[in-house]
């Protein structure tokens, strides 16, 4: 994962590129699950209709990449304290809101 960030300015995300807006969109909306679970391909929706390409890697999709800018928000959340991870029954992994 290729990734450029100058004070949450612009993110760039194996060559496509995801706004600073965007980023705030999607933590925002792990703010908002409150409680529940939040895993990485339902955040990856949210913000792949935001993802432009800039210079994308060969073999690599708006999909792809919008997984990797999810998994990366949802890593900074986790480094601020607001998330922790929960492994499922079935060896899925989860991210649950702190309260």
């Amino acid at each position: 994962m290729q990734r450029t960030d100058t004070a949450g300015a612009l993110s760039l995300y194996q060559g496509y590129l995801l706004s600073a807006d965007a980023a705030e969109r999607g933590r925002e909306y792990i703010k908002s699950r409150r409680t529940r679970m939040v895993r990485a391909e339902s955040l990856a929706k949210r913000v792949e209709a935001d993802m432009r390409p800039i210079t994308p890697w060969p073999g690599c999709t708006k999909t792809t990449a919008a997984l990797a800018a999810a998994r990366y928000l949802l890593w900074e959340g986790c480094q601020r304290g607001e998330l922790r991870q929960v492994e499922g029954a079935w060896g899925r992994t989860y991210w649950q809101v702190v309260r």
